[in-house]
């Protein structure tokens, strides 16, 4: 489709002032009407020169999965293939509704046979599947009187990845936590070890850990580290029912519990923990056995990448049993759930309290964060007084039913989604010092 642009329309406005001053001085008439002429010519051999969508060939170049709550970077590689003129214009992308747009992509200006690559950025919010839309072209004439726009259909599906947060401090913590338990030791009888490292000999160091071929090839003296191989496991019992896919800053609690939780995995198996997951709506819908390593991360990532918010209402009780029937050692058992009713909540708490006579269990709840702001509303109306004195009242029982926990030995916390990460990490570290798992 080729539209005037706006310099046609003011060249023709300025004619048609010219032509309206000539009507009333007949000396002007000659330079209107060979004003007019000069820009008919102008405007038809422009227009017949215009370069259309197939003059160019336009590929969206992105990675193949993308951080949720990061910038990502896209890049459009623009190539001419048609005319001997250069053409110049812009391109816009259409982009799925939980991607903000941060940076368009420059007008661009292509030479014959060239080929030219415009930067876009634009931030994902919500994990997930999504198809990207068409790419809207627009093409300027030679003499900018006219431009083409069309859109090109470039129908892709991209996969947004959760983000873990907190890895980089919590893997800085546990090392740390290692360190002071003695993690590096030299092979002793009786006691399992695997090798982490090798580093240089410090004074102290026992000689029986100098690696002889590795300080031939170094020309230093090299020790190995071990670290003790532990039988400690943790286990993440996570909620995908129906409130997790309550909405929290552009995303659902699930997508917020899911980057925490990936966090807290990476974690423990730094420590050399055994980690596994299990998820749950009214019955289990995912589970990933227990097992340590770098390469367990990766499968439960993989697993968890996919995981939805289920419509149906979550059934509490039915994964504790499930958890009790396939878990029987002792292990630091991490259940991320919202709080039911009050009466319900009750109903959960003889249950939980016989879960944590067995493992060191940690009870997150999850709360809603827009209920939570209602509590400090300011109060303008009865309406407004009535959402207030809700929101409060729904947090004054929230509270009895964590501190009817804590008396049965529940250890507990409230927590928004975004504030999910520090807790956990806090509370498996804590657990991990004592050995209390």
């Amino acid at each position: 489709m080729i539209l005037p642009t706006r310099r046609l329309a003011g060249w023709v406005a300025s004619l048609g002032v010219l032509t309206a001053v000539a009507i009333l001085l007949p000396e002007l008439r000659l330079f209107a009407l060979l004003g007019d002429a000069v820009l008919a010519a102008a405007a038809v051999l422009d227009a017949l020169a215009c370069p259309g969508l197939r003059s160019i060939h336009i590929r969206r170049l992105r990675p193949d999965r993308l951080p949720r709550g990061r910038e990502a970077l896209f890049h459009y590689e623009i190539e001419h293939r048609g005319g001997r003129q250069p053409i110049a214009g812009s391109i816009l992308d259409t982009w799925p509704l939980s991607f903000e747009e941060l940076e368009t992509p420059p007008r661009f200006a292509v030479a014959p046979g060239e080929h030219v690559t415009l930067p876009a950025k634009a931030l994902p919010s919500v994990r997930g599947e999504h198809t990207l839309g068409p790419v809207f072209v627009r093409l300027e004439s030679m003499l900018g009187l006219w431009e083409s726009r069309g859109k090109v259909d470039l129908p892709e599906a991209v996969h947004v990845d959760p983000t873990p947060v907190g890895v980089i401090d919590g893997i800085r913590r546990v090392r740390a936590l290692l360190r002071q338990q003695g993690a590096r030791l030299v092979r002793v009888k009786g006691r399992a070890t695997e090798f982490e490292q090798l580093r240089d000999y410090v004074m102290g160091d026992d000689i029986r850990s100098v690696d002889w071929k590795a300080t031939a090839r170094r020309a230093k003296v090299t020790v190995r580290d071990y670290r003790t191989e532990r039988n400690r496991e943790v286990s993440i019992v996570l909620d995908v029912g129906r409130k997790s896919a309550t909405r929290f800053q552009g995303a659902s609690k699930l997508d917020a519990s899911l980057d925490a939780l990936l966090g807290l995995s990476r974690v423990a198996l730094e420590a050399g923990d055994r980690v596994g997951w299990i998820a749950f709506a009214a019955k289990p819908v995912l589970e990933v056995a227990a097992r340590r390593g770098i390469a367990q991360y990766s499968q439960i990532f993989d697993a968890t990448r996919w995981l939805a918010p289920d419509r149906a209402e979550s059934s509490l009780l039915a994964a504790l049993r499930h958890h009790r029937a396939t878990h029987r050692k002792r292990a630091f058992v991490l259940l991320v759930t919202d709080l039911p009713d009050p009466v319900s909540a009750k109903r959960l708490v003889p249950a939980l309290a016989a879960l944590a006579r067995r493992h060191e269990l940690l009870f997150a709840a999850v709360d809603d964060p827009e209920r939570r702001a209602l509590e400090e509303m300011p109060i303008r109306t009865a309406d407004d007084a009535y959402l207030v004195a809700g929101a409060r009242r729904i947090r004054r029982e929230r509270l009895e039913v964590l501190a009817d926990l804590r008396r049965y030995g529940v250890r507990s916390m409230d927590v928004t989604p975004d504030g999910l990460s520090g807790p956990v990490i806090d509370a498996y570290l804590a657990a991990a010092a004592e050995e209390a798992f």
